[in-house]
């Protein structure tokens, strides 16, 4: 084994392909296709508006000790925000290098202030830029 770290692996940069999928995007949430579906179930029913997109991606974050780090990159808009929904589906998974990798690709617009925009799906609702619910009258 190499005396990597976290700290001192490189970081992939994403294609142009992929950029071009995460133009936009304004909040982040950690959640698998399952957590999503829910997500998706439980703001239809109070009335907010949500369109999956119908294709996604798969990102290599890095390679720590010849093991990869991936991410599934899956996005909706949800009230006409961008959202991101990113799963950890490698057998390594190391947060370091996800954080790093999102600060590295993510557009200027999926930040609130000097932070990402991001939160796991029990936190969903965080990420949302006012995102008012229907209300029956």
């Amino acid at each position: 084994m190499s005396d990597q770290t976290p700290e001192t692996v490189a970081i992939n940069t994403v294609s142009a392909e992929v950029a071009k999928f995460l133009e936009g995007v304004t909040g982040v949430v950690e959640a698998n296709s399952f957590e999503t579906m829910c997500l998706w179930e439980g703001n239809r029913k109070v009335g907010r508006s949500w369109v999956e997109i119908s294709h996604g991606y798969g990102a290599t974050v890095a390679t720590l000790h010849d093991r990869p780090v991936v991410l599934s990159l899956r996005s909706a808009i949800v009230e006409g925000q961008k959202i991101l929904f990113i799963d950890a589906t490698s057998e390594l998974v190391d947060w370091t290098l996800i954080s790093a990798w999102l600060e590295k690709n993510l557009p200027r617009s999926a930040y609130d202030g000097d932070r990402i925009n991001r939160s796991d799906a029990m936190n969903f609702h965080n990420v949302l830029r006012y995102a008012p619910v229907a209300t029956a009258v």
